[in-house]
Protein backbone atom coordinates (compact mmCIF):
# COMPACT_ATOMS: atom_id res chain seq x y z
CA UNK A 1 0.00 0.00 0.00
CA UNK A 2 1.12 3.67 -1.11
CA UNK A 3 1.52 5.92 2.05
CA UNK A 4 0.43 9.30 1.02
CA UNK A 5 2.67 12.03 1.57
CA UNK A 6 0.57 13.78 4.29
CA UNK A 7 1.00 10.89 6.02
CA UNK A 8 4.27 10.20 6.86
CA UNK A 9 7.24 12.22 7.55
CA UNK A 10 10.62 12.81 5.14
CA UNK A 11 12.60 9.77 6.69
CA UNK A 12 9.54 7.04 6.55
CA UNK A 13 8.89 4.24 4.04
CA UNK A 14 6.89 5.61 1.16
CA UNK A 15 5.04 2.07 1.13
CA UNK A 16 4.42 -0.97 3.33
CA UNK A 17 3.47 -3.98 2.48
CA UNK A 18 0.33 -5.80 3.61
CA UNK A 19 -2.12 -8.04 2.57
CA UNK A 20 -5.35 -8.40 0.82
CA UNK A 21 -8.23 -9.98 2.62
CA UNK A 22 -11.14 -8.29 -0.14
CA UNK A 23 -13.06 -5.56 -1.15
CA UNK A 24 -15.04 -3.37 0.78
CA UNK A 25 -18.71 -3.31 -0.06
CA UNK A 26 -19.27 0.57 0.10
CA UNK A 27 -16.63 1.82 -2.35
CA UNK A 28 -13.58 0.48 -5.14
CA UNK A 29 -11.26 0.33 -2.24
CA UNK A 30 -9.12 -2.87 -1.14
CA UNK A 31 -9.47 -4.27 2.46
CA UNK A 32 -5.93 -5.15 3.43
CA UNK A 33 -4.51 -6.68 6.51
CA UNK A 34 -1.90 -5.40 8.27
CA UNK A 35 -0.10 -7.82 10.19
CA UNK A 36 2.21 -6.16 13.00
CA UNK A 37 -0.66 -4.09 14.41
CA UNK A 38 -3.18 -6.41 13.44
CA UNK A 39 -5.64 -3.83 11.88
CA UNK A 40 -7.16 -3.89 8.73
CA UNK A 41 -7.29 -0.81 6.00
CA UNK A 42 -9.30 0.49 3.57
CA UNK A 43 -7.35 1.93 0.54
CA UNK A 44 -7.12 2.46 -3.35
CA UNK A 45 -3.88 3.40 -3.22
CA UNK A 46 -1.88 -0.37 -4.17
CA UNK A 47 0.46 -2.35 -6.15
CA UNK A 48 -0.43 -6.02 -6.83
CA UNK A 49 2.39 -8.19 -7.20
CA UNK A 50 0.75 -10.31 -9.86
CA UNK A 51 4.07 -12.23 -10.72
CA UNK A 52 3.89 -14.07 -7.39
CA UNK A 53 1.99 -16.96 -7.11
CA UNK A 54 0.40 -17.62 -3.26
CA UNK A 55 0.31 -21.34 -2.58
CA UNK A 56 -1.26 -23.13 -0.08
CA UNK A 57 0.88 -25.39 2.54
CA UNK A 58 -1.28 -28.40 1.67
CA UNK A 59 1.44 -30.78 3.85
CA UNK A 60 0.69 -28.80 6.92
CA UNK A 61 -2.92 -29.35 6.15
CA UNK A 62 -4.80 -32.12 7.92
CA UNK A 63 -6.68 -34.55 5.59
CA UNK A 64 -9.99 -34.56 7.08
CA UNK A 65 -13.17 -35.67 4.28
CA UNK A 66 -16.74 -34.48 5.35
CA UNK A 67 -19.48 -36.24 4.85
CA UNK A 68 -21.89 -35.34 2.35
CA UNK A 69 -25.21 -33.73 2.77
CA UNK A 70 -27.93 -35.78 1.36
CA UNK A 71 -30.39 -32.83 1.28
CA UNK A 72 -28.12 -30.50 -0.95
CA UNK A 73 -29.75 -27.74 -3.12
CA UNK A 74 -28.10 -28.42 -6.82
CA UNK A 75 -26.80 -25.80 -8.47
CA UNK A 76 -26.59 -25.87 -12.33
CA UNK A 77 -24.22 -24.69 -14.03
CA UNK A 78 -23.63 -25.29 -18.34
CA UNK A 79 -20.51 -26.75 -19.84
CA UNK A 80 -19.61 -29.63 -17.25
CA UNK A 81 -18.87 -33.31 -18.17
CA UNK A 82 -18.22 -36.76 -15.70
CA UNK A 83 -14.76 -37.13 -15.74
CA UNK A 84 -11.87 -36.26 -13.23
CA UNK A 85 -12.17 -38.17 -9.80
CA UNK A 86 -11.77 -35.20 -7.68
CA UNK A 87 -9.54 -35.65 -4.27
CA UNK A 88 -11.95 -34.09 -1.65
CA UNK A 89 -9.80 -34.41 1.29
CA UNK A 90 -7.59 -31.59 0.99
CA UNK A 91 -10.22 -29.76 -1.21
CA UNK A 92 -12.78 -29.91 1.11
CA UNK A 93 -11.04 -28.78 4.40
CA UNK A 94 -10.02 -25.79 1.81
CA UNK A 95 -13.49 -24.79 0.46
CA UNK A 96 -14.89 -25.11 4.00
CA UNK A 97 -12.71 -22.68 5.52
CA UNK A 98 -13.00 -20.22 2.71
CA UNK A 99 -16.58 -20.20 2.98
CA UNK A 100 -16.22 -19.67 6.49
CA UNK A 101 -14.04 -16.59 5.97
CA UNK A 102 -16.78 -15.31 3.68
CA UNK A 103 -19.44 -15.67 6.34
CA UNK A 104 -17.24 -13.82 8.37
CA UNK A 105 -16.53 -11.12 5.84
CA UNK A 106 -20.29 -10.35 5.33
CA UNK A 107 -20.68 -9.26 8.80
CA UNK A 108 -17.67 -7.40 9.36
CA UNK A 109 -17.15 -3.38 9.69
CA UNK A 110 -15.10 -1.05 7.14
CA UNK A 111 -11.92 -0.64 9.50
CA UNK A 112 -11.85 -2.20 13.11
CA UNK A 113 -8.87 -2.95 15.49
CA UNK A 114 -8.10 -7.03 16.52
CA UNK A 115 -7.99 -7.84 20.09
CA UNK A 116 -6.21 -10.28 21.74
CA UNK A 117 -8.19 -13.35 21.91
CA UNK A 118 -6.39 -14.21 25.45
CA UNK A 119 -7.94 -11.49 27.02
CA UNK A 120 -11.53 -11.60 26.11
CA UNK A 121 -13.78 -13.40 28.33
CA UNK A 122 -17.62 -14.54 27.94
CA UNK A 123 -19.53 -13.18 31.36
CA UNK A 124 -20.76 -16.35 33.43
CA UNK A 125 -24.46 -15.66 32.94
CA UNK A 126 -24.05 -16.24 28.81
CA UNK A 127 -21.16 -19.30 29.76
CA UNK A 128 -24.52 -22.12 29.99
CA UNK A 129 -26.42 -20.52 27.31
CA UNK A 130 -23.71 -20.14 24.72
CA UNK A 131 -22.43 -24.10 25.62
CA UNK A 132 -26.22 -25.34 24.61
CA UNK A 133 -26.17 -24.02 21.35
CA UNK A 134 -24.15 -26.76 19.23
CA UNK A 135 -23.16 -25.40 15.57
CA UNK A 136 -24.71 -27.95 12.69
CA UNK A 137 -21.95 -29.22 10.38
CA UNK A 138 -25.26 -30.20 7.76
CA UNK A 139 -28.56 -29.30 6.78
CA UNK A 140 -29.98 -32.59 8.93
CA UNK A 141 -27.99 -31.78 11.99
CA UNK A 142 -29.52 -28.13 11.96
CA UNK A 143 -33.32 -29.78 11.54
CA UNK A 144 -32.69 -31.95 14.18
CA UNK A 145 -31.00 -29.51 16.94
CA UNK A 146 -32.65 -28.29 19.45
CA UNK A 147 -32.16 -25.06 18.15
CA UNK A 148 -34.34 -26.49 14.63
CA UNK A 149 -36.84 -23.11 14.98
CA UNK A 150 -34.07 -20.33 14.87
CA UNK A 151 -31.57 -22.58 12.19
CA UNK A 152 -34.93 -22.77 10.23
CA UNK A 153 -35.41 -19.08 10.44
CA UNK A 154 -31.62 -18.65 9.10
CA UNK A 155 -32.12 -20.74 6.71
CA UNK A 156 -35.20 -18.94 4.80
CA UNK A 157 -33.84 -15.63 5.54
CA UNK A 158 -31.04 -16.55 3.70
CA UNK A 159 -33.61 -17.90 0.66
CA UNK A 160 -35.34 -15.25 0.55
CA UNK A 161 -32.02 -13.14 0.31
CA UNK A 162 -30.99 -14.93 -2.35
CA UNK A 163 -34.24 -14.76 -4.66
CA UNK A 164 -34.64 -11.29 -4.14
CA UNK A 165 -31.13 -10.68 -5.34
CA UNK A 166 -31.16 -12.91 -8.22
CA UNK A 167 -28.39 -14.79 -7.52
CA UNK A 168 -28.51 -17.10 -9.98
CA UNK A 169 -30.85 -18.29 -12.76
CA UNK A 170 -32.76 -21.04 -13.21
CA UNK A 171 -32.00 -23.13 -16.52
CA UNK A 172 -32.64 -26.83 -17.69
CA UNK A 173 -29.80 -29.19 -17.35
CA UNK A 174 -27.66 -29.98 -20.61
CA UNK A 175 -27.82 -33.22 -21.28
CA UNK A 176 -24.63 -35.91 -20.24
CA UNK A 177 -23.67 -32.86 -18.22
CA UNK A 178 -23.54 -32.86 -13.83
CA UNK A 179 -24.63 -29.97 -11.81
CA UNK A 180 -22.29 -28.39 -9.07
CA UNK A 181 -23.65 -29.05 -5.42
CA UNK A 182 -23.92 -27.09 -2.82
CA UNK A 183 -24.03 -27.05 1.41
CA UNK A 184 -24.67 -24.68 3.90
CA UNK A 185 -22.76 -23.31 6.23
CA UNK A 186 -24.04 -22.48 9.87
CA UNK A 187 -22.70 -19.81 12.67
CA UNK A 188 -24.07 -17.56 15.42
CA UNK A 189 -23.43 -13.86 15.91
CA UNK A 190 -22.33 -12.55 19.26
CA UNK A 191 -23.20 -9.40 21.23
CA UNK A 192 -19.94 -8.00 22.95
CA UNK A 193 -21.05 -9.03 26.40
CA UNK A 194 -21.66 -12.74 25.04
CA UNK A 195 -25.05 -12.97 24.56
CA UNK A 196 -26.25 -14.69 21.32
CA UNK A 197 -27.76 -11.90 18.85
CA UNK A 198 -28.63 -14.06 15.80
CA UNK A 199 -28.39 -17.26 13.97
CA UNK A 200 -27.28 -17.24 10.59
CA UNK A 201 -26.90 -19.67 7.70
CA UNK A 202 -25.07 -19.48 4.21
CA UNK A 203 -25.72 -21.30 0.82
CA UNK A 204 -22.37 -21.83 -1.04
CA UNK A 205 -21.68 -23.79 -4.01
CA UNK A 206 -18.79 -26.36 -3.74
CA UNK A 207 -16.36 -24.46 -6.13
CA UNK A 208 -13.75 -26.87 -6.01
CA UNK A 209 -16.00 -29.66 -7.70
CA UNK A 210 -15.87 -27.22 -11.15
CA UNK A 211 -12.83 -29.14 -13.48
CA UNK A 212 -9.73 -26.90 -14.93
CA UNK A 213 -10.41 -26.12 -18.93
CA UNK A 214 -14.23 -26.96 -19.07
CA UNK A 215 -15.83 -24.71 -15.93
CA UNK A 216 -12.97 -22.02 -15.48
CA UNK A 217 -9.52 -21.16 -17.17
CA UNK A 218 -6.24 -19.61 -15.37
CA UNK A 219 -7.19 -18.11 -12.08
CA UNK A 220 -4.70 -15.54 -10.60
CA UNK A 221 -4.67 -14.20 -6.89
CA UNK A 222 -3.25 -10.61 -6.55
CA UNK A 223 -0.43 -9.72 -4.00
CA UNK A 224 0.67 -6.51 -3.02
CA UNK A 225 3.71 -5.01 -4.76
CA UNK A 226 6.01 -2.64 -2.30
CA UNK A 227 8.90 -0.28 -3.14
Amino acid sequence: MHILKEQRNKLAAKSKKLMLVGYDKNSTNYRLYDVEIKKIKVSHNVSFNEDVAVLEKRENIAKIIFESDTNETQCQQSGRSPGRNINLQEENLLEDQQQRDVFDERDSTMEYNLRSRDAIKRPERYEAHYADVQIPETYEEALKSSKRKEWRKAIQEEINALLINKTWEEIPLPEGKEAINSRWVFNIKQKPSGEISRFKARLFARGFAQKEGIDYTDTFSPTVRFH
